[in-house]
């Protein structure tokens, strides 16, 4: 239900009863994606770090090839990548330069580590959504004069548990599937389904729209 000015806090102009279940797997995984984007957007000094990361990869892979290179000319050994087909009796592919061997080196093995994270993302991913006592349970949403607070919802047989946010948390609000997302500059994000019980909707994403840029 979402109830406007008569609250149990006299700053509550919307509370609204999040269901149980209300997220999918999906969704779940998309929105915290979307949260963790945010980040960088709302930090420039984050994504500055992810650049200075990026750099330092990239003078990382100049020296390895500048290294084979030296290690090939001045040492006598050959370092080689060779993929041998047996049905053409011939190389599908062969090379001895530093540079094309340090590329494939990087590439296998940039592979292999997206997959394997991948991977790893996904099973923390899913014990993490089975976990979720808000997504299990749902919660009580309120929007106040200050901010956003987040509560357990009494009925429910979780522990008691609240978060509070003020609107300069907010980075701002997407919807996806039918579920309206609401993202915080912490890699955190609430949602409220489009079908809520009582939901005013276009109300509640102009107040909240109003408040994150006030």
């Amino acid at each position: 239900m979402t109830h406007q000015e008569n609250g149990q806090r006299n700053d509550v102009r919307f509370r609204i009863e999040i269901p149980a279940n209300a997220l999918s797997y999906k969704e779940y995984i998309r929105s915290s994606s979307r949260a963790v984007s945010s980040i960088a957007s709302a930090n420039p000094r984050k994504l500055l770090s992810r650049l200075k990361g990026a750099a330092g990869g990239f003078i990382f892979t100049l020296a390895a090839i500048v290294g084979f290179q030296l290690l090939s000319e001045y040492s006598g050994i050959k370092l080689f990548a060779a993929v041998w087909s047996e049905a053409r009796e011939d190389y599908l592919y062969y090379t001895d330069s530093a540079f094309s061997l340090c590329l494939v080196l990087l590439f296998l093995g940039g592979f292999a580590g997206m997959l394997w994270l991948g991977k790893l993302l996904r099973q923390q991913g899913r014990i993490v959504y089975r976990n979720n006592t808000s997504i299990r349970d749902g919660y009580l949403l309120e929007l106040t004069e200050n901010g956003i607070c987040a509560t357990n919802l009494k009925h429910s047989e979780s522990e008691h548990w609240r978060i509070d946010f003020g609107w300069g948390k907010v980075s701002g609000v997407v919807s996806d599937s039918g579920v309206d997302i609401i993202l915080f500059n912490s890699a955190v994000f609430l949602w409220i389904p489009e079908w809520a019980e009582g939901y005013s909707r276009s109300e509640v994403l102009a107040f909240i729209e109003a408040k994150r840029r006030a």
